[in-house]
């Protein structure tokens, strides 16, 4: 009787030792999200609006950057969200060239980066533009794997 009560308590040791666990990590913080554009117009009025209203939907802190008609505070600004360790930056442009420049910093750092055309036909197509931007960053973020809290296994 001992004997098979000690064989049950070592298979039930060696099935113990064996099991691994991992931990369902269910990422719930919100995603810092910075939007940076070139100016103020009615069209990028529109375009905050809708940003605004994807980072409501999303549960995302939207942090909005003017580059007061700038590109190079605008490209300054970008920088310094990046250096803040936002999410993710959504960026508004006009200028071609500056695009690649701003690309190439997010990929160095790790930041997913998304571009919006600043030349929209209308406030309506500004604004949704705006916010599948947004959508699109914060899917992003999301998709990144999360570490977790602890993990048991061999």
């Amino acid at each position: 009787m001992f004997k098979k009560m000690f064989a049950v308590l070592c298979a039930a040791m060696l099935c113990g030792m064996t099991y691994s666990a991992e931990a369902i990590v269910n990422d719930r913080r919100p995603v810092l999200v910075g939007f940076s554009y070139l100016q103020q117009t009615e069209i990028t009025k529109a375009m905050v609006d809708g940003a605004k209203d994807a980072a409501k939907k999303l549960k995302a802190k939207l942090i909005i950057r003017d580059g007061r008609g700038d590109a190079e505070i605008q490209m300054a600004q970008i920088h310094d969200l990046i250096a803040q360790e936002t999410g993710c930056v959504v960026a508004v442009f006009d200028d071609i060239a500056a695009n690649g420049r701003v690309t190439e910093s997010g990929k160095n750092t790790g930041t997913p980066i998304v571009l919006v055309e600043g030349r929209q036909s209308s406030p309506k197509a500004a604004r949704d533009a705006a916010y599948k931007a947004v959508e699109e960053a914060w899917n992003k973020v999301k998709a990144k794997a999360v570490k977790p809290s602890f993990y048991n296994g061999y």
